[in-house]
């Protein structure tokens, strides 16, 4: 019998509709392979909507278990949400405090404080006007203010409550320097007291300094002989000014009055406003002074002038002085009777001398070859002290001669200096005003009263 076998068979496809495929008999081994693999697939097409559709729904629901969460109605922390701003870098100069103990010197304290030499050479050259940082006193106190590079802009010398000097650094890298503006005045003390031994040891019983002892047996040397004159049982005044920054003491001081009553005769010395001593009658205690530190006059090589430009820097400096051009030897004479303060070698002033005279008068001599004198050492007019030469930083030989009154430095060549002469008439009743008022003081008050001030100096 014969059996007929159909070649296809239909199958059914997707969306309702039918697939031929040949008839399972019909097929080789390697069709039946093919045909295997080809039915696998289209039960995967068939089953796989099912399945991506459960995944579908777990993938949703975990998604939307991560999604935020509606707001609070409560307020929200204004504090916790702002935006933080970015830290501002400070770019200010950094200060560091040295106090200055015996024996510190700049240079040393720049090398601790890991400063260069370059900076060092900068601020001497600035200090060369003022000679304030060659010889550093023990208590006073540096201040260093250095940019964010370690880079010094600003060094600030407290000398005293009273004297505060900065030295700030330009954009061109030199430095200049300026006072602060500090309110000064002045309160006066009474110191009274008995001679009994030296008038040395007596005026230190009462209160008075060694300097104001011995600035006081020179005023009056020309009265009288303070060995040999006084006795036991003698009284003597004295008025001494004290400086002051508000309440608090500077450390500077001044004679303004002093009496000395010795049996029925009385001594007196009173500074006027001129800068010197006279006695109740106005007549001049201070000696006069030479108008030039030299027995010739030499010429003058750079003129007193506070606006001057600098000859090897060529920037604007003041010229507190004068310069004469001396040869290097040249004798050197001190233009008033005084005590040499100060000696020393600045590296850019050089050497030099500084002499602290009667009242309200400093002198300064730079540049010098030799110094002939000490610090303390009292020396008369006309005296020789140094000789001239070309130490520091000059252009060639000189005398720097500077003249100072009241703590200001002033023309040498014009200024008004002692000459030994008398009050003049127009001044003479407000000079007799202020010496009625000094001695009531003076037999009112007791042993270091504090008084007020009875001395207005000018301005130099």
């Amino acid at each position: 019998m014969n059996i007929a076998f159909a070649p296809y068979i239909s199958l059914p496809g997707q969306q309702g509709g039918t697939l031929q495929m040949p008839h399972p008999l019909l097929l080789s081994r390697a069709h039946w392979t093919g045909l295997l693999l080809a039915t696998s697939l289209l039960l995967l097409a068939l089953l796989w909507p099912v399945f991506s559709g459960q995944n579908q729904t777990t993938e949703s629901a975990a998604s939307t278990s991560a999604l935020p969460q509606p707001l609070q109605t409560t307020t929200p922390d204004i504090e916790a949400l702002s935006i933080a701003t970015p830290a501002v870098i400070d770019t200010s100069p950094t200060p560091q405090q040295h106090t200055i103990a015996s024996g510190d010197t700049l240079q040393a304290i720049f090398q601790r404080y890991e400063i260069g030499a370059s900076t060092l050479s900068a601020i001497m050259q600035a200090d060369e006007d003022i000679l304030a940082l060659d010889v550093l006193h023990p208590d006073s106190h540096l201040i260093m203010e250095k940019t964010p590079r370690g880079e010094l802009q600003r060094l600030t010398l407290e000398l005293d409550p009273g004297r505060i000097l900065h030295y700030e650094r330009s954009s061109e890298g030199h430095f200049s320097y300026a006072w602060a503006p500090v309110e000064l005045d002045w309160q006066a003390r009474l110191f009274r007291g008995e001679i009994s031994g030296s008038f040395y040891q007596s005026a230190l019983r009462a209160g008075l300094s060694d300097q104001d002892a011995m600035n006081i047996a020179e005023i009056l040397q020309q009265q009288l002989n303070f060995r040999r004159d006084l006795q036991a049982g003698d009284q003597f005044a004295v008025i001494r000014g004290e400086e002051r920054n508000q309440d608090t003491p500077t450390g500077r001081t001044r004679l303004e009055a002093i009496r000395l009553q010795r049996g029925n005769r009385e001594y007196t010395a009173f500074l006027f406003s001129d800068g010197s001593f006279y006695d109740a009658e106005g007549n001049s205690l201070t000696p006069a002074f030479l108008r030039l530190p030299s027995k010739q006059p030499y010429r003058i090589s750079s003129a007193f002038n506070l606006a001057r430009r600098h000859p090897i820097t060529r920037r604007v400096a003041p010229h507190n002085g004068v310069d004469f051009a001396m040869p290097v030897g040249t004798p050197v004479l001190t233009t008033g009777d005084g005590i040499v303060s100060r000696t020393g070698n600045h590296p850019y002033a050089g050497k030099y001398v500084e002499i602290e005279h009667q009242g309200a008068f400093k002198t300064r001599y730079l540049h010098l070859h030799r110094i002939e004198v000490r610090r303390g050492q009292q020396v008369e007019r006309g005296q020789r002290i140094a000789q001239s030469g070309n130490t520091g930083r000059t252009s060639g030989p000189h005398l720097h001669y500077e003249l100072h009154i009241n703590g200001r430095p002033v023309d040498p060549m014009t200024a008004d200096i002692p000459e030994a002469t008398s009050i003049p008439d127009e001044q003479l009743g407000q000079f007799r005003d202020q010496v009625e008022t000094t001695l009531a003081v003076m037999t009112k008050h007791a042993n270091e009263t504090l008084v007020a001030s009875l001395f207005a100096p000018t301005e130099g």
